[in-house]
């Protein structure tokens, strides 16, 4: 039986799996993110930009630009306001751009060695959703999943894993939302490829 995935089923079944607090990106692409290192607090902009509009972007202190890179999933959403659960998620604009708060970072756990992944306690209220069809990435380790979140897989046969972690993949046959827990816990490779992370730990789709 062909897989049917109509156009916005998968925002629309996010949407209705929101709370009144929650926010749904309607799209995707690339997007920016942006720090206040005073209060940790990570803002995110609500709209795809371009490369260009990334090297512009010269946000204001104590505003600091981070990174910008594709998220992995189709469709993400936030369903609170990270630093203040269960309120609305705030916006606001910085620099020209609409920006969302959407995590507050805990300290950087460096990598223990070179090429190995760095590791992050993030504080945020992450859904992520995933079409029909499409083949999805886990690294697991143990008994815990930890889903891919931002960039490609182009280039993973060239990540240095965390020891006894290993790569899965699953080809979805239906819609999958999955709430990312809070607080996320995030392994990210930082490249010449740009950013590549997986995060979770998750519960794996049941196919």
């Amino acid at each position: 039986m062909p897989v049917i995935d109509l156009e916005n089923e998968l925002e629309e079944l996010m949407r209705s799996g929101l709370p009144e607090t929650g926010y749904v990106i309607a799209e995707n692409g690339l997007f920016m993110e942006a720090i206040d290192p005073t209060t940790r607090l990570v803002w995110m902009t609500t709209q795809p930009i371009s490369r260009k509009q990334f090297d512009d972007w010269s946000p204001k202190s104590p505003h600091q630009k981070v990174g910008c890179d594709h998220p992995a999933m189709d469709r993400a959403a936030f369903r609170h306001d990270p630093a203040r659960p269960p309120h609305a998620i705030q916006t606001k604009i910085i620099d020209g751009y609409e920006c969302l708060h959407v995590a507050v970072p805990g300290e950087m756990i460096p990598p223990a060695e070179a090429g190995l992944p760095a590791q992050i306690k993030v504080t945020k209220g992450h859904t992520l959703g995933f079409k029909a069809g499409r083949r999805v990435k886990f690294m697991n380790i143990g008994d815990a999943h930890y889903v891919e979140t931002v960039g490609d897989g182009k280039a993973d046969e060239n990540l240095r894993l965390p020891p006894s972690a290993t790569f899965s993949e699953l080809k979805l046959t239906s819609l999958w939302v999955v709430d990312q827990p809070c607080p996320t816990t995030t392994f990210f490779w930082f490249s010449d490829n740009g950013m590549r992370s997986f995060q979770g730990p998750i519960q794996l789709p049941n196919l």
